[in-house]
């Protein structure tokens, strides 16, 4: 493959803080259009049942970051969007692994780019991005976009000690804190927010460090959400989890956690599969509730990209969204695929 390395009514959990949980919601449904009603202490969603759901039509790029020109790539994507009716859209900007060039000085390994970028260099150019984005959108546009600059659970820098893990986490943290401190003082809140992404992945190491990583990045970003754009490699209903993760670890990671929010990578029926299965045991054993998908994955165009068939992960938007809609009988509210283009 390429990257090698009806909704229900949702319980809002009184055990372990409802506030988090329930900030976490209200952003759901202000970055996506939903209306989310609290009726008794519980969220319900009103929208239509999955059974009903309509595909949302309006494909968003994700990008495996190979182009420090970002201003670029942002322009094309806002263009897009105007042309494309002015949505609402997430995008998800994946850096590399996690790791630092002296230790304390952190940042991402990106082969793409060339190597190490440290955190500021990342924000720069994610900055750059948005920018692009705002300039070219029309006026008054409606146009929204949440960008989400994310690291993998790949390498030695995450995998190393939990204490490492959490202290990237934690200035990935504060780098998202500060875009949206940018995006507030440039008063571009209207079409733009920034949320923080993972792809965490089990087969890239053990659920520890992926965990300490997003404790970390909770502890300095706050309320500001991240989304956990990961596999479930090896998971019920095909096995057990890959490198000591559980369904337990992955509903956690992407949903469990007071800000998480699940993008999943439904690259085939079977990651669908296993997706529902993990949000199936996330309703029966916690006050979480099942999850509610932000968007479905999809890689259909960064095959094309490096002229890879993918067999066997080759879907396109629409094949992963009704997979997972179909699956786990909840609709994600986007969809988004990765891609290499650099714009």
């Amino acid at each position: 493959m390429p990257h090698t390395h009806a909704h229900s009514q949702i319980p809002v959990p009184g055990d372990r803080g409802d506030q988090p949980k329930s900030r976490r919601l209200r952003r759901l449904a202000a970055t996506t259009g939903t209306l989310l009603l609290t009726v008794g202490g519980m969220v319900a969603v009103a929208a239509s049942p999955a059974s009903a759901a309509t595909y949302p039509g309006n494909v968003t790029y994700s990008r495996y970051v190979t182009s420090t020109d970002m201003y670029t790539m942002g322009c094309n994507q806002g263009k897009a969007s105007d042309a494309q009716g002015q949505h609402h859209q997430v995008v998800l900007l994946s850096f590399g692994d996690p790791g630092w060039i002296n230790y304390g000085s952190w940042g991402a390994w990106d082969s793409y780019i060339g190597g190490f970028n440290s955190d500021a260099t990342i924000e720069n150019n994610v900055k750059r991005y948005m920018q692009g984005f705002w300039n070219c959108t029309v006026p008054g546009s409606k146009s929204f976009m949440t960008v989400a600059p994310g690291v993998t659970n790949a390498g030695s820098g995450i995998n190393s000690t939990t204490a490492t893990a959490n202290a990237l986490g934690a200035a990935w943290g504060n780098m998202v804190k500060d875009l949206n401190a940018w995006i507030t003082a440039n008063g571009y809140g209207t079409q733009l927010t920034t949320f923080g992404a993972i792809d965490a992945e089990p087969s890239w190491g053990p659920p520890s460090y992926a965990l300490a990583w997003a404790s970390g990045f909770m502890s300095a970003a706050g309320a500001v959400n991240y989304y956990d754009f990961g596999s479930a490699d090896g998971c019920p209903p095909y096995g057990g989890c890959n490198n000591g993760w559980s369904q337990a670890t992955e509903y956690q990671m992407a949903w469990g956690n007071a800000t998480a929010i699940a993008i999943p990578q439904i690259y085939n029926n079977a990651q669908a599969q296993q997706w529902a299965s993990i949000s199936a045991w996330g309703n029966a054993h916690t006050s979480s509730g099942p999850i509610l998908w932000a968007a479905a994955l999809s890689q259909y165009q960064a095959c094309i990209d490096h002229s890879d068939p993918c067999t066997g992960a080759d879907n396109t938007p629409l094949q992963s969204w009704q997979q997972l809609t179909s699956a786990s009988g909840t609709a994600p509210y986007y969809a988004t695929e990765m891609s290499y283009q650099s714009n």
